[in-house]
Order: structure tokens, then sequence, then C-alpha cells
């Protein structure tokens, strides 16, 4: 067998899963802490979902009517005044004001409100069940008129001692 010749250092030798274990974290960096994308896509999910509670508990309750099988029922604010509030009782500065209640053809109950704001409303509600169901809306500071209050009504306005006793009784 002939013989070979060596020379040092004339070969190099190379860890070739080194080599591509190296190559790898040079083209991908590590991203460490807030600047990892996995975390910018959290933040943004529970950002978007606190923002949405947000909106969604803001905006709840405060639309003043609903419209519900066939019917533009009160809701919100003016629900509760509508339910709560005794005539001549509401504060100075109450933007929904309740300003007669009636006994209605039908049995049941009618009030008559005012809303003040930037387009100031008035209507007539009459109880429904558990209820308030909206038979006029009006824009503007206009009241119903008699006429059309009739379609609804029968009688003078209750006393507020008659007001206060159906207010306690749920209005029934």
């Amino acid at each position: 067998m002939p013989e070979r010749k060596l020379f040092p250092g004339s070969a190099q030798i190379i860890d070739l899963a080194r080599a591509r274990a190296v190559r790898a974290q040079i083209r991908r960096p590590r991203h460490h802490g807030a600047r990892s994308p996995r975390w910018v896509l959290v933040l943004g999910l529970l950002i978007g979902l606190a923002g949405g509670i947000f909106l969604t508990r803001l905006l709840t309750g405060s639309e003043l009517t609903q419209y519900r099988d066939g019917s533009l029922l009160a809701s919100g604010p003016l629900a509760r005044v509508l339910n709560e509030q005794l005539v001549g009782h509401a504060s100075d500065k109450a933007a929904i004001r309740v300003s007669a209640t009636y006994r209605a053809r039908a049995g049941n109950y009618c009030r008559q409100f005012s809303i003040a704001g930037t387009q100031s409303l008035s209507g007539l509600a009459c109880r429904n069940g558990s209820r308030w169901q909206l038979q006029t809306l009006l824009s503007g500071v206009n009241a119903p008129s008699p006429l059309e209050l009739n379609k609804y009504i029968s009688g003078p306005a209750l006393t507020a001692v008659a007001e206060t006793q159906l207010r306690s009784h749920d209005w029934q």
C-alpha cells in the first residue's frame, strides 16, 4: 500500500448540524418580551375585547326606545322614568319628565312625557303588560293634541295620590 502523506492543517472538519443551527439563528433572530409577534397579537386582542365590553356597557340601557314584535317600546332611561317618576317630582336637571297619567280606554294606564335635549321629543306611552308601549312620539316641544290623547285615554288625569298607589302596585 502506498504511503500517504498527511499535511497538517490542510483539511477543515465541519460539523454540519452545528452549522445549520447557527445559520437558522442568523436567519430568524429571537424575539424577546413585548416585541414578540405573539405578544403583539395577544395585546391587540385584549385591547379590542376591553374596548368592546366598554362600548357595550356604555351603550346598553342608553337607548330610549326599542322596536319589538311590531311595537315601539320604552327602554332604558325612558322606561325607568315612566315606571318611577311621579308627575311634578322630577329634578330641575331631569331630561325626561312625566307631565300626566291617565286611565286608558282598555283599562291600563298611559303617561304623557317630554324629553329635553338636542332634539326635544314628547309623547304618550301606555302600559302593556310589564312594558310601556309608545302610542305617540312627536318631535319638538309640542305635547300630543287632545284629539290624539282621546284615542287612548278615558277621563281626566289621575291625582298624585292615585298615581302613587299605582306606582307602588307596579301600575296594575
